[in-house]
């Protein structure tokens, strides 16, 4: 697998950043559950 086109590939910073967007709401989701009780 060529790695420079990985890197510079604009899906993978689309994956990159939907995956990130996903964990934040996860702990968001977590801290704020954490939160009520």
């Amino acid at each position: 697998m060529e790695v420079r086109g990985w890197f510079m590939n604009p899906f993978t910073w689309l994956f990159i950043a939907l995956l990130s967007v996903d964990a934040v709401r996860e702990l968001m989701g977590l801290s704020s559950i954490m939160g009520m009780w």
